[in-house]
């Protein structure tokens, strides 16, 4: 699908359709390539739940409000508040009240009052679903079939705040429900004070045995079922780099422009709606969601403690060796890899002078390499000492569910840094915006350029 930008038109006395809407955000804010694949599930006997989100707004007004946010005043607004001294701010703040004791009570309070109000509705409906009363709800469900492309971790995981947000406005439970390459919960886990999104079994096994009918949709039509009360269940993925980031914020930033004060400019809204925004909310909304299950809890905890890591104290360097090449990895030469390696935790240095730096890659030559050179130059470089990681898109079949733990150690050792170095790939990103500092980071390989680095130490004062 090619992104264009369009500007919208507001027809009098418009039927309400959020797909469309949502479409026209995609077009509008949306900077590059995206897909999205979605297969239905429909009931053959369905019940219009009468059951609704405590929000301000209704779904009729988020489905508009859209339709005046054209693509300049998102691209200036944007780019006006990123870059000032107020939002590196406010990170600060967040990343520093969001400690490794905090609960997912904790967590919850963080967020943002609309996802308050939209979890604890979640937990009421969740509360009241049986086999029997499932057809008078909605859902709207972050899958991953067998027989799906879901992409790799942080595709899956990225999209969270976008999917809840629309699973908000169109009152649906939300859930996630993988079992490729396993259940999600072998892994990560709902904290007993968190959302409960894990799909109850017998849903699944309705779902298996096609007592809810199944269709495939891709693209902008899947959209057009969203908002449509005949449509029950809806399975969704989305794949983009930027996590539908862009669509998330636009949407936000929009609300409140149009329900809170529209005179205003899209920039001071966006200033005023800072503790909304997409970035500023991953770090709880993700330990709000998710804890680690035990045999990956145990790992992580174990790791911490051998390299004497304290959460937000540590910078990460990610070194994707093998991306889109899982399968030639043959093609790459141990020298190669470990002057690559080397560089990358240099550039990790940069970020925090003097380390500790975490060093993360899917090739244990590189790890062994960028280990090896932390200790032969007296430099506090550290990685997680278990099998090389598994890509859970390209190389899960045939594996024993142990075999994707070093993926989730990786992913929470990474998560509980501040400030990342990453090149390709998604994961090093996506590890930014889990951890402490969501704008510490240095991007060492860009359009094919890479960045050369040199090991960083603290200043005497210690600065």
């Amino acid at each position: 699908m090619v992104v264009k930008a369009v500007t919208a038109i507001k027809k009098p006395h418009q039927k309400f359709n959020l797909g469309a809407c949502l479409v026209k955000v995609v077009y509008v804010i949306t900077i590059g390539y995206f897909s999205i694949r979605v297969f239905f599930i429909n009931s053959q006997h369905i019940t219009s739940s009468h059951n609704t989100t405590p929000l301000a707004g209704s779904l009729e007004s988020f489905m508009n409000l859209s339709e005046a946010f054209t693509l300049s005043s998102a691209s200036s607004s944007y780019s006006s508040f990123v870059s000032s001294p107020h939002h590196a701010a406010v990170h600060e703040r967040i990343a520093s009240s969001s400690a490794a004791s905090l609960s997912p009570e904790d967590h919850f309070h963080h967020l943002p009052k609309w996802m308050q109000e939209y979890f604890t509705w979640h937990k009421q409906q969740t509360s009241q679903l049986t086999p029997e009363t499932w057809n008078k709800h909605k859902f709207l469900i972050l899958g991953c079939r067998t027989k799906h492309r879901c992409g790799g971790l942080s595709d899956r995981m990225k999209p969270l705040p976008l999917f809840i947000l629309v699973a908000n406005r169109t009152q649906r439970i939300f859930f996630i429900h993988w079992d490729k390459p396993a259940a999600l919960e072998e892994f990560l886990q709902p904290p007993v004070q968190g959302a409960n999104w894990s799909m109850p079994e017998w849903m699944v096994q309705k779902i298996d045995k096609k007592e809810i009918g199944q269709t495939l949709k891709r693209g902008e039509k899947a959209m057009t079922h969203l908002g449509d009360d005949n449509t029950t269940a809806v399975y969704t993925q989305l794949q983009d780099f930027h996590g539908g980031s862009f669509i998330y914020d636009g949407l936000i930033a929009a609300t409140y422009e149009q329900e809170e004060n529209a005179d205003e400019s899209a920039t001071a809204v966006f200033k005023k709606t800072h503790s909304d925004r997409y970035h500023l909310i991953y770090h709880d909304l993700f330990r709000y969601l998710f804890e680690p299950s035990p045999p990956v809890a145990a790992l992580v905890d174990e790791q911490m403690k051998k390299h004497n890591l304290i959460p937000g104290e540590y910078s990460i360097a990610h070194y994707r060796a093998f991306y889109a090449k899982e399968d030639k990895k043959e093609i790459f030469s141990e020298e190669s890899l470990q002057k690559d390696a080397i560089n990358v935790a240099n550039c990790g240095s940069e970020l925090r002078p003097g380390g500790p730096v975490y060093f993360a890659s899917d090739s244990k030559v590189a790890v062994e390499a960028a280990v090896a050179y932390g200790k032969e130059n007296n430099r506090t470089i550290v990685a997680f000492d278990g099998p090389e990681p598994i890509h859970i898109e390209k190389e899960w079949q045939g594996r024993k569910v142990s075999e994707f733990y070093s993926i989730f150690v990786d992913l929470y050792l990474m998560g509980n840094g501040r400030c990342v170095a990453f090149g390709r790939g998604g994961f090093g990103r996506y590890a930014l915006m889990m951890g402490y500092n969501s704008t510490c980071e240095l991007r060492y390989l860009y359009k094919g350029r890479k960045k050369s680095c040199h090991w960083t130490n603290r200043e005497p004062n210690g600065e």
